[in-house]
């Protein structure tokens, strides 16, 4: 290789774009994307699947509102999907829970109890919970993570009973979301 030829391929003024330029030219979309008050594709996307499952809401057994902004979906087989509204905001879809009931304030506060007594919470298998129909001022509880092992559950009227799944556990923990504000069907 001669003299020329190396020059030609190491200097850099000789190409209109150089890699301190694209990384100038990331950074500042990078600032221009967090700085602006655009939404992100996927946030767009999630309220666009919000307003078309509304839409067809007679396909739900459920569909409600939380006091932070959650909205639930809940099947006619009684699995909910979840799309949670961030302290930031931001809507975040959470994994399909097979069981979802409904509780008061007292059974929320119980079962919080148990929470911090047992952070396995398998405490709360074999105890009694008093559920109530879904409506404005409850509180959804779910649990039995799709694809997991399934949680089994005794249900008399009012009262249910989990007994864990098929080892006696409960693995997959649960959620005790907030409060219902607005029921949507």
């Amino acid at each position: 290789m001669d003299t020329q030829e190396s020059t030609i391929l190491t200097d850099n003024s000789r190409y209109p774009v150089t890699l301190s330029s694209l990384q100038k030219t990331i950074q500042s979309l990078r600032d221009e994307l967090l700085s602006s008050d655009k939404e992100s594709p996927e946030q767009t996307l999630l309220k666009k699947f919000i307003e078309q499952q509304i839409e067809k809401k007679d396909t739900y057994k459920n569909i409600f509102r939380t006091e932070q902004g959650s909205i639930y979906f809940i099947l006619e087989t009684g699995e909910s999907l979840r799309i949670k509204n961030t302290a930031e905001e931001k809507l975040e879809v959470q994994p399909i829970l097979n069981h979802i009931y409904f509780i008061d304030r007292d059974q929320r506060d119980k079962l919080e109890e148990m929470r911090q007594q047992d952070s396995l919470q398998e405490n709360i298998i074999n105890k009694p919970i008093q559920i109530h129909p879904c409506k404005t001022g409850l509180i959804p509880f779910e649990f039995g993570i799709e694809g997991m092992q399934e949680i089994h559950v005794i249900k008399k009227n009012d009262v249910i009973t989990i007994t864990g799944d098929n080892y006696g556990s409960f693995a997959s923990g649960y959620h005790i979301g907030h409060k219902i504000i607005e029921m949507i069907k």
